[in-house]
């Protein structure tokens, strides 16, 4: 019984630290300049499909 709660608390604590981590992951999403100056660039030259 009480190896079954402790894998019970060790899987909860994996769950918390995943999903803390996913969501500092996604809150953190800010780009440099640099890096949107480097995307205006590379989609300045797009051409569309022609057919």
């Amino acid at each position: 019984m009480k190896k079954k709660i402790m894998g019970l608390i060790a899987i909860v604590a994996i769950a918390v630290v995943a999903g803390y981590n996913i969501y500092t992951s996604q809150s953190n999403m800010r780009m440099s300049a640099l890096v949107l100056a480097n995307v205006e660039a590379l989609a300045r030259y797009e051409l569309p499909d022609v057919e």
